[in-house]
């Protein structure tokens, strides 16, 4: 099964207002049993990412390791 996402990540202050986004469109390809991700779309603002990045937030670290997978996945 394919699909595709949208994802809006807003790491926001104590005052809610937004320090840092994501906001991209990806879509699952799957191939001979092999599951990854393609990013399609992305924007981001403020210090989401690092120098070398990486994510400077921890939420945005743990959404990406559910959802964003841009290694092949097999299914056994």
């Amino acid at each position: 099964m394919q699909f595709s996402a949208i994802n809006d990540i807003r790491m926001v202050n104590k005052s809610g207002e937004t320090k840092a986004s994501l906001f991209s469109k990806t879509s699952q390809l799957r191939s001979n049993g092999c599951r990854s991700m393609k990013v399609l779309e992305e924007k981001v603002t403020g210090d989401f990412y690092d120098d070398d990045h990486n994510y400077n937030y921890y939420t945005a670290q743990l959404y990406a390791s559910l959802f964003y997978k841009q290694a092949c996945v097999r299914r056994n």
